[in-house]
């Protein structure tokens, strides 16, 4: 009996300090999309090293959504704290256009600015026997084309490259939807003649690597024109640059090449605490490297997370996003004067 009293007193000791310890962990309910997808490996990168160094404040579980855009409505009704999305997709959020106008869908949670991660280039998938036909992205006009799975933050870039602010092309065009999983069997049988894919630092998405392998097809090079006219038109793309060693598998380039690419974010609910938020960025910008050993889609972000995250800070702080207070707090760590950046 005794012993039995013990053995209760001891668990009951064990269940109080347990408790205790974990009593001001913040258990963070992150929103990425779905396996397969260069976001969720991003975030299990991100998650892991957030609860392996500083797993005494925060715990971070990744939630997986099918599309971001999905995602991003579970964030606006609370289902988790944080979510993913293309700067594309941050501005439509921002401004109430595109998927997120009134009369689509109605927006109501507030948002802060938690980490710029990494960035997406944007490339098309041609067959090789087609390449003296179809020799620039204007050239995809009048054709078939598969521009993404609806609902992601690729599918609204494409129409927008291929719209009246980039090419203006996409009302010529034969869009056609279906399962990534189809893409490569729908340009290997000639149901699409061009699939956008899309890569990070070199990493492939994993339906992208199966078009490679599936199909003979490379990659469709943007004339320098339209590399130009696309970022002029198009606020929320950059230049970036690609080189063929960056890949694991042939891309079809044998040089460097210039393609549009796209920013992404985490977004995070204010009410997230201050400590939670500090923490996390603290040991994201502190972890880079280890990270970028993981995947290269952080490698962007690795070389410089500060100078990595300050251009989109400044700019989507002046159109009205604020910076969450504990990603505020660590910079100021750092020794930037936030308040002379116009970043509060």
């Amino acid at each position: 009996m005794k012993k039995l009293l013990l053995i209760c007193f001891l668990l009951a000791m064990f269940l109080v300090i347990t408790i205790g310890a974990n009593a001001d962990k913040y258990m963070w309910n992150a929103g990425t999309t779905g396996e397969g997808t260069n976001n969720y490996v991003l975030m299990g990168i991100l998650a892991e090293t957030i609860n392996t160094y500083v797993g005494d404040y925060i715990f971070m579980t990744p939630i997986a959504y099918t599309k971001s855009l999905v995602g991003l409505k579970g964030f606006d009704q609370k289902e988790v704290v944080s979510m993913y999305g293309s700067a594309q997709q941050f501005e439509q959020v921002i401004e109430q256009k595109g998927p997120f106008s009134p009369e689509t869908y109605k927006w109501t949670a507030p948002f802060m600015q938690w980490l710029w991660t990494s960035d997406e280039e944007f490339f098309w998938l041609i067959r090789k026997e087609d390449a003296d036909k179809i020799k620039s992205w204007s050239d995809l006009a009048n054709r078939p084309i598969y521009p993404h799975m609806r609902g992601t933050g690729t599918y609204e870039m494409a129409k927008t490259i291929l719209g009246p602010d980039g090419l203006d092309v996409w009302d010529t065009i034969e869009e056609k939807a279906f399962e990534y999983s189809h893409a490569g069997d729908a340009l290997k049988l000639k149901e699409v003649d061009a699939v956008l894919a899309n890569s990070r630092g070199g990493t492939l998405t994993g339906w992208v690597q199966e078009v490679l392998v599936r199909t003979d097809c490379i990659m469709l090079v943007p004339t320098p024109e339209e590399v130009e006219k696309i970022i002029k038109g198009v606020g929320f793309l950059f230049r970036s640059t690609m080189n063929p060693e960056d890949y694991s598998q042939d891309v079809g380039i044998t040089t460097t090449v210039i393609n549009p690419s796209l920013g992404f974010i985490y977004i995070v609910d204010p009410d997230v605490p201050e400590e939670a938020v500090y923490y996390s960025v603290k040991a994201a910008f502190e972890n880079a490297a280890e990270m970028a050993k993981s995947s290269a889609q952080w490698k962007r972000f690795a070389q410089d997370p500060w100078e990595y995250n300050l251009p989109y800070l400044m700019k989507y702080k002046k159109m009205g996003v604020p910076i969450h207070p504990g990603a505020l707090r660590y910079f100021r760590e750092l020794g930037h004067d936030t308040k002379l950046l116009g970043l509060e």
